[in-house]
């Protein structure tokens, strides 16, 4: 387009044509170094690529290929994860170029204090190389890799907050929860201190964090509660809302984050995906809060965290320190094909558990809950329970229905006493 008072065929003065192609040439230079900062930093070194992920440090070879492979291996089973969880409606959209950024743990300790990962938009995430050795941080993948997924669904709408950073927190801390559980994760430290801070709420804060989005923006000890209670929004929808809870509140809030990339607002996405207005929720979850503040523990209760919310004589009764699931025993009770997701065809599933600080005589009790398996049965429906003396260890047995197993997902609770001290999930696949 010409400027308004240039007339045609006349030519332009040499000096303005040689700024105008010195103006184009420095911006074709500049484009590599553009490019560079979405999924790199300059003095990145490429340490390996698989597919549409690429590994990158700064800290130079860190490790070796076979290493970096082996990183690429945990890195797209938690994308995978995200993804199976997730059901995005355009899997193409996901599978555009990311970044792995890979630093030492030391530099992870001096620059993030804290943090095992982070997410860095829609195409960058960074992790330490604690990935290889802390299965704890295969967890922090697929929290991360949440927030990448769910970003690369809000498009154009993506850094505008458009979703309250409580909905993006809790949506990636239960991902990243659910993860933990299905590689049998066995330290739940975390879990216990979100577990806490979610009976220490009070109904201001509830209030504060669930209106106000730019709490916990910069403070990181209000970030912490603000996730927290992004947990704990994401629980009380599943197993509360409507009284009998949203079983599948994880996936539909992908549903809500794919509405608002499409140009709506949360409040219109979230009221068609979940049938209540967000002011609605929000005092419902604050009205809980308030009735709740006696007796915190009870928030917890039909959620993943309530193992950590019983009181003190629950500790004093001893705890579950291993449960996992396989489809037999040995008679030394070690469990035969571990695994947390079965065919509808599986003959039984078994569960092993050990225990510690259990005194004799304390009855633990296992139930068999089918979560959801769609019209095959109402959600939470209780499928049997056994209750043993055997206070060291254990196994419990679920025989296989007549028609098979219903697709879908289900979870064992393990009580010692009358008090919730382990819950197990697994889920039912179509082979």
């Amino acid at each position: 387009m010409m400027p308004a008072n240039s007339k045609v065929g006349t030519p332009q003065p040499p000096m303005i044509i040689a700024r105008e192609h010195l103006r184009i040439l420095i911006t074709i230079l500049a484009l590599p170094l553009l490019f560079a900062v979405e999924g790199m930093r300059a003095n990145d070194q490429v340490l390996c690529k698989e597919g549409f992920l690429q590994v990158v440090s700064p800290d130079g070879q860190i490790m070796s290929l076979e290493q970096c492979r082996a990183v690429v291996r945990l890195t797209m089973a938690a994308w995978k994860f995200d993804e199976d969880q997730m059901h995005w409606a355009d899997f193409a959209e996901m599978e555009t170029p990311l970044t792995l950024q890979l630093i030492s743990i030391d530099r992870m300790k001096a620059e993030h204090a804290g943090l095992l990962g982070f997410a860095k938009g829609r195409d960058l995430f960074v992790v330490s190389t604690a990935v290889l050795d802390d299965p704890f941080a295969n967890g922090t993948l697929a929290h991360e890799l949440a927030h990448i997924q769910a970003n690369r669904v809000l498009g154009k709408f993506y850094g505008k907050q458009a979703v309250p950073r409580y909905f993006m927190e809790g949506h990636g801390n239960i991902l990243g929860r659910a993860y933990r559980d299905q590689i049998r994760v066995e330290n739940h430290d975390y879990d216990a201190r979100k577990a806490r801070q979610i009976m220490k709420v009070n109904t201001d804060e509830a209030r504060t964090i669930l209106t106000d989005n730019s709490y916990g923006a910069t403070d990181k000890r209000e970030m912490d509660k603000m996730e927290s209670m992004g947990i704990f929004f994401v629980e009380y929808m599943r197993v509360r809302h409507h009284r009998t809870g949203i079983p599948d509140m994880v996936p539909r809030m992908g549903r809500v984050f794919e509405l608002v990339g499409r140009g709506r607002t949360y409040e219109s996405a979230f009221k068609e995906q979940f049938g209540s207005s967000v002011d609605e929720v929000v005092s419902e979850i604050v009205e809980f809060i308030k009735l709740t503040a006696p007796n915190p523990a009870e928030r917890l209760k039909g959620t993943r965290y309530e193992e950590w919310g019983g009181p003190a004589s629950a500790a004093a009764q001893g705890r579950i320190t291993k449960a996992v699931l396989g489809t037999d025993r040995t008679d030394n009770y070690e469990i035969v094909n571990p695994k947390v997701e079965f065919p509808p065809d599986t003959p039984q599933i078994v569960c092993i558990w050990k225990s510690e600080g259990v005194k004799p005589g304390t009855p633990v009790r296992g139930v068999w809950i089918a979560e959801d398996v769609g019209a095959a049965a109402p959600p939470n429906t209780k499928i049997d329970e056994i209750t043993t003396t055997s206070y060291t260890g254990g196994s419990f047995y679920l025989s296989k229905p007549n028609k098979g197993w219903p697709v879908g997902r289900y979870r064992l609770e393990i009580y010692l006493g009358k008090e919730l001290a382990k819950t197990v999930p697994f889920a039912i696949k179509a082979s």
